[in-house]
């Protein structure tokens, strides 16, 4: 069965479990923001200290509620200028070539029209031996993501699994 994406913006606008402290708990830290400066586009900002952090597991938090979860091998700040080009690409021209659907880049401005900024935070796991022997080194952050994914099931996540 389809999602419905208006449904489930509606439901997230009129309030719910506030879960960054759950998240800051589990080690996430602040990064960064969300916000839109003409009301017509979004722009994501991180942190100089972190923008170069990879295998994370990142967040973006409206009224202390997830509504978006993801993780990045590579640089963090490369994740968020690739969304903001994307959700903006998507906004300027909803026939254009933007990796993100309508739906999503709309919510993304309401979302901002109805709270004025976004949180971003992103945690960087520490790296977990396994194998016998010698072991090998790797990091969990994609089973940490799908752990998130099924437990919060964000409104701005196109699926909830990978």
């Amino acid at each position: 069965m389809p999602r419905d994406h208006d449904n489930e913006l509606a439901t997230f606008l009129r309030g719910g479990e506030r879960h960054l402290a759950d998240f800051l708990m589990l080690g996430f830290v602040r990064c960064g923001t969300v916000t839109s400066e003409d009301g017509r586009q979004i722009k994501m900002e991180i942190a100089e200290a972190y923008a170069a952090r990879t295998r994370t597991v990142y967040g973006v938090f409206f009224d202390e509620r997830v509504a978006r979860i993801g993780a990045r091998k590579h640089d963090l700040r490369g994740r968020f200028i690739s969304f903001q080009s994307s959700v903006n690409d998507r906004l300027i021209n909803e026939t254009g070539c933007a990796d993100t659907p309508t739906w999503e880049a709309k919510a993304w401005m309401t979302l901002l029209d109805t709270y004025g900024m976004g949180v971003i935070c992103f945690w960087e796991p520490d790296l977990v031996k396994v194998g016998g022997g010698g072991g090998l080194l790797v990091s969990p952050y994609l089973t940490i993501e799908n752990a998130l994914l099924e437990r919060h099931h964000p409104i701005l996540n196109r699926q909830w699994f990978r």
